[in-house]
């Protein structure tokens, strides 16, 4: 939860360069960041699937 203010979840905000919430990361298999696949913001719940779908296949 990353709303809670600790200072374990502001280590893991400027380790990831995540600027403000929502914010949400993909990660591969081998645990590394897909590269754009992150998203910043509210997507509504069709956009975010077709986003799931598309960052599934690259």
């Amino acid at each position: 939860d990353m709303t809670k203010n600790s200072e374990e979840n502001r280590a893991l905000m400027t380790k990831y360069k995540v600027l403000g919430l929502p914010t949400i990361l993909f990660f591969n298999q081998d645990g590394k960041e897909i590269e754009g696949s992150r998203i910043n913001g509210f997507m509504p719940p069709v956009e975010f699937l077709q986003w799931i779908e598309k960052i599934s296949k690259a």
